[in-house]
C-alpha cells in the first residue's frame, strides 16, 4: 500500500528556498516514502516521529499507519534541523491532520 505525502506550508517554503539541484534530490527523496515510509537509515525519533538524511540536508516527517499519510513537517541543513521545537512541531501536526481526517466523511 502506498502511503500519501503531505508537507506541512512551513516545510514546503523551507524545501522552496533551496538551490535547484537540492530541491530535486530532497523531493525524490521525500517522494519515495510513498512506498517505504521507514527507509533504511531512517532514524526514529519520538513516537511516530523520523528523520531521513538527503546529502547535507534532513527531512523530518510523522507517519501516521492508520490513515496511511507521511506528513514532512521539516527540511533543512543539518546545522539547523533541530534548532526549534521540531519533535512538538511533528506532534502538533500530525494530531490536528488526523483530526480533519477523521472528521470527513
Amino acid at each position: 500500500m502506498a502511503y500519501r505525502i503531505e508537507v506541512t506550508p512551513s516545510a514546503r517554503s523551507e524545501l522552496a528556498s533551496l538551490p535547484r539541484q537540492v530541491q530535486r534530490q530532497v523531493a525524490a527523496r521525500i517522494d519515495s516514502l510513498a512506498e517505504n515510509p521507514r527507509p533504511r537509515g531512517a532514524q526514529k525519533l519520538a513516537d511516530d516521529c523520523y528523520r531521513i538524511r538527503s546529502g547535507d540536508y534532513r527531512i523530518l516527517y510523522s507517519v501516521a499507519d492508520d490513515v496511511l499519510i507521511v506528513l514532512v513537517v521539516r527540511v533543512r541543513h543539518r546545522k539547523d534541523v533541530y534548532r526549534g521545537k521540531p519533535i512538538k512541531q511533528i506532534l502538533r501536526a500530525l494530531d490536528e491532520l488526523l483530526r480533519r481526517r477523521r472528521q470527513r466523511p
